[in-house]
Order: C-alpha cells, then structure tokens, then sequence
C-alpha cells in the first residue's frame, strides 16, 4: 500500500469504518495524487471530469467577473472540491487551483460508480 493510499484510508476513517474490502477497492479505483502550489485543476469554460476530496492542502474556487477573480469557496482537509457541472458536458463557470501544495484522492463519475457496484 501506498503512503498516500494511506492517508485516503487515515482521513476516511476519521468519520466512518473503512472496512478491508473498501480499502482494497478505494486502493484500485481512486488514484491520490500531488499537486503544486498554483496548479490549475479545473479552468473556466472546459467541463468538470473530476472531483478532489482534499487530504492536505487547500483548493480555492474562483469565478471571473469583468476580468477580476472572485473567490467562491475553499476546501481544505476532510473537504470535497466538485464543481456545480461535475460530471456534466457543460462547461463549468468556474476555476478551480491550490492555492498550497495539495494532496487529494481524484474521482471521475466512472470510478464513482464502479466503487457504488463494487461496495454494494
């Protein structure tokens, strides 16, 4: 198992039992992966595919408006980053970038209902 695999494991038991076979699938289904102070995980106009749920770290949300940004939210640890059009072909009205190095397990509609089949 992996050091960030076991991070996912250590915050998601935080609040529920995370049973053998969870873990095992949440392993083989939702990669954790590093992101850099500054990256740009979602641009204004391109759709949604994926969602962050925030391990280390912190996400801004931001809109533009005439030209000037407007933070809209934070997600820090425990916290999940899903855009309004996650998952959707429209384009999402916001940006999405770390504002700190983060470090978050990222989910795509897939791999979300791969884990509901796989768990159930």
């Amino acid at each position: 198992m992996t050091q960030k695999s076991n991070k996912l494991i250590e915050v998601l038991s935080r609040y529920a039992v995370v049973s053998d076979d969870i873990q095992d699938a949440l392993r083989r289904l939702v990669p954790v992966k590093e992101f850099g102070k500054g990256a740009v995980l979602l641009r204004e106009g391109n759709t949604a595919g994926e969602c962050y749920f925030v391990l280390e770290g912190c996400i801004r949300c931001y809109y533009l408006k005439d030209g000037v940004d407007k933070t809209a939210e934070f997600y820090t640890e425990g916290d999940v980053a899903s855009p309004v059009t996650y998952g959707s072909a429209e384009p999402s009205p916001c940006w999405l970038e770390c504002v700190e190095p983060v470090l978050a397990a990222v989910g795509t509609p897939e791999s979300e209902n791969e884990m509901y089949v796989t768990v159930n």
